[in-house]
């Protein structure tokens, strides 16, 4: 492969190269590439916008899915079908668009931030906005999405031709997609009465119960279910008669700082060459974890480890891996391994085996995994002692009806569960497998395969 796409610079007889094309075999998505991707979603967003304002006003049977599938075909590939044909002009058109735009930006960085700035605020305006009603179609919001991230790339390209097409693609959509996230958070920090969202008036009445003394004049058993998540959350009924805008805030802010909280101090252990990659990988985190999300209250169990963990601190980390599973202990059930496993993670993946033998380079993990267990399961036994319930309520996780139904594809949930893990973890999936298989050693067999095998659990 040849050195990376680079656009709106290059010079070749007097002409500008076509380094948007991306020919010779060089690497990275070429315009060609863009736009091909771009007429697809175009096809996809009108199906997906059709069949959505469509499905209250006409019932469809098999007979008008069949039309409407064999519709969305036809127009996707004639779609791609004039991409082709005019491939050689679509290949130019990003280097098109940074000549057109370099007057706009000029040389400093004032018009660049302020087109930037008008290009990220736009999607998250489109969609809260009183035009969302328009954007309710999932591909729509998502061709969308795509055009401001083009567009940002563009604006990218034209303040600083020297960056690669790849690398200002990426760069704009890690920074759309964290404005667009925590845009959403906005309608949250609300003094509206009703509640915002399911179990929201139940989430605060749980949380007031570690200090039903104070609020009540009596005391209450606390909750059965996310004690540490209404822990943190009864902190504003500190503030005597506090307004519910005050508890949508904190709980706002307790999803943004921990999860950024963490994915900083996982984004600091990594060796990424530039220090200034780091916020790059930061925001790429956030967004994999909330795009479940991770419970705050769970994910400060990780937070804890990440924090405390040093590879040459035996009982620095060995404290933090109590603290943490005594926690995730009390929080849920699930979770009293996790603490151990990130520890036994950072451990393997960042200290070679070397000369020393087995027993030498595996204590370690083994007593965290030893300790964390039986320090979660202390927490959670602490904890139902404390709360005032009957003990045997907290053992319906363990004789719950699994509903099997659910991994496939279902009326209570289309995508179903094992198509919803692929989706959510199939790109960093491929990541790592290309890493492994980049670096692969046999040495490295075992530490892989305990990382693997954690996985593996957790996944069961």
């Amino acid at each position: 492969m040849g050195e990376r796409v680079r656009y709106g610079e290059g010079q070749t007889d007097g002409k500008r190269a076509d380094v948007a094309s991306g020919v010779n075999g060089r690497s990275g998505p070429t315009a060609f590439q863009l736009a091909l991707i771009t007429l697809g979603f175009l096809s996809l967003a009108g199906l997906d916008f059709g069949a959505t304002y469509l499905r209250p006003r006409v019932s469809f049977g098999r007979t008008e899915l069949v039309l409407l599938a064999g519709g969305g075909a036809i127009l996707a590939a004639g779609m791609l079908t004039i991409g082709f044909i005019y491939r050689r002009r679509l290949a130019g058109a990003v280097d098109g668009l940074v000549r057109i735009a370099s007057p706009l930006v000029g040389q400093g960085h004032r018009r660049w931030a302020v087109l930037s700035g008008l290009t990220l605020l736009a999607y998250p305006v489109a969609v809260l906005g009183p035009w969302g009603v328009y954007l309710v179609a999932p591909v729509l919001r998502l061709f969308v999405f795509w055009c401001l991230s083009l567009l940002l790339m563009v604006w990218l390209g034209a303040y600083r031709p020297g960056r690669t097409l790849a690398g200002s693609l990426a760069a704009s959509i890690l920074v759309l997609g964290t404005v667009a996230l925590l845009s959403t958070y906005i309608p949250q920090v609300s003094n509206d009465r009703f509640s915002l969202g399911w179990s929201e008036a139940s989430r605060y009445y749980y949380a007031s119960l570690f200090l039903a003394q104070r609020i009540y004049g009596t005391w209450v058993p606390t909750s059965i279910l996310h004690p540490t998540r209404y822990l943190l959350q009864a902190i504003p009924f500190l503030v005597p008669g506090s307004p519910i805008w005050l508890h949508r805030l904190w709980q706002v802010v307790l999803w943004i700082v921990v999860t950024y909280g963490a994915a900083y101090l996982l984004a600091r252990r990594l060796e990424l060459g530039e220090p200034s990659r780091r916020k790059w990988i930061v925001l790429w985190l956030a967004l994999f974890l909330l795009q479940g999300p991770v419970y705050y209250h769970l994910l400060a169990s990780v937070l804890l480890v990440l924090a405390l963990y040093h590879p040459g601190r035996f009982w620095q980390t060995l404290i933090g891996v109590i603290v943490a599973s005594a926690w995730a202990g009390a929080s849920r059930v699930n979770w009293v391994p996790v603490p151990a496993m990130v520890a036994i993670a950072l451990f393997t993946l960042e200290r070679e085996r070397g000369a020393l033998g087995f027993a030498a380079y595996w204590w370690r993990p083994s007593l965290w995994a030893i300790v964390g267990v039986a320090a979660g399961f202390a927490g959670q036994a602490a904890y139902i002692n404390l709360s005032g319930n009957d003990p045997s309520a907290f053992g319906t996780a363990f004789s719950s009806p699994l509903l099997w139904y659910r991994l496939l594809p279902n009326p209570t949930y289309p995508l179903g569960v094992l198509a919803a893990i692929l989706l959510a973890t199939g790109p960093a999936g491929w990541l790592i497998a290309r890493s492994l298989r980049a670096g692969w050693s046999p040495a490295r067999s075992l530490r892989v395969a305990a990382n693997l095998g954690m996985l593996a659990i957790l996944l069961a």
